[in-house]
């Protein structure tokens, strides 16, 4: 033989041998990434509130010169407008820090916060960047604290409860 392993596979002989192979159920993670985690988030609540009130003063200037039902639904496009840049750009913070399943941090925020920033849009613009600021601070620190689950779908199933907790919260 030419070529011979030297890489015997030894029988394991005792529980903490066996212990290690045996995946964990979560990912590690360290407290330094659901910090920093935490810290995008509350960036990205205080750009959302912002561009909420800058571009829903513009679309309301210009969607409201004489159709009602452009009017009406302006709030709605400024939010969709506001949550997708702020989105995106939170996805991309959390992806070069490299924190495990951004994508879905930032899409379970989006639903468990949907629809709050009209109701921040009643408060003054400080306080409604506060209050925005440490919600989604606490948000994405929550959604990341989960992501380290490693069954996807029982991260999926938790992260659907407290999305669905969060819509009641915010509907009630």
């Amino acid at each position: 033989m030419l070529f011979r392993s030297t890489n015997v596979e030894k029988p394991m002989n005792n529980a903490n041998e066996t212990a290690a192979v045996e995946l964990e159920p979560f990912i590690p993670m360290d407290k330094k990434d659901i910090i920093r985690a935490a810290i995008y988030g509350a960036f990205a609540g205080a750009i959302l509130t912002v561009l909420y009130i800058l571009v829903g003063r513009v679309a309301s200037a210009v969607m409201c010169r004489g159709d009602n039902d452009l009017c009406q639904n302006a709030p709605l496009y400024v939010a969709i407008f506001s949550v997708t840049l702020v989105s995106i750009g939170g996805l991309i913070l959390l992806s070069q820090a490299r924190i495990y399943r951004p994508l879905f941090i930032v899409i379970a925020s989006i639903a468990a916060l949907w629809g709050l920033q009209s109701y921040l849009a009643l408060l003054p613009w400080y306080w409604a960047m506060a209050a925005m600021t440490v919600i989604g601070a606490l948000t994405y620190a929550m959604f990341t604290w989960l992501a380290r689950l490693r069954s996807f779908i029982l991260y999926l199933v938790v992260s659907i409860v407290l999305i669905v907790a969060a819509r009641l919260i915010i509907a009630g």
